[in-house]
């Protein structure tokens, strides 16, 4: 006996690419918004102890870069979502020096 299978039918959302990312177009703006208010933290909690601060785009991404006194680079934080909520979340506990700590310690973004 033959059993009939079932087509799953997939519904997709429309989705906009920001930064090398697909994101619902309905939370696009606000997530704008978010990046850049959490970019603005980082470089600011970055210019306390950092001879300089650049955020750029390389291949399409938006990186946040600090450099020593040596023009090395100190760290380099890859702005994605996950970074975004990551930051925001430290942001918002008033831990987002623990969070750039915690990156030197993990070596995760850091270059």
């Amino acid at each position: 006996m033959a059993t009939k299978k079932k087509k799953a039918i997939i519904k997709s959302e429309p989705l906009e690419l920001v930064d090398g990312y697909y994101i619902p177009v309905e939370i696009v703006d606000s997530y704008k918004r978010l990046r850049a208010y959490c970019v603005s933290e980082l470089l600011d909690v970055f210019r306390t102890f950092c001879h300089s601060v650049e955020c750029m785009y390389e291949d399409g991404l938006m990186v946040v870069s600090a450099i020593d006194n040596q023009t090395n680079v100190a760290y380099r934080v890859d702005i994605t979502p996950q970074t975004v909520s990551q930051i925001e979340k430290a942001i918002g506990t008033k831990k987002i020096q623990n969070y750039i700590e915690q990156l030197k310690e993990n070596g995760v973004w850091i270059r």
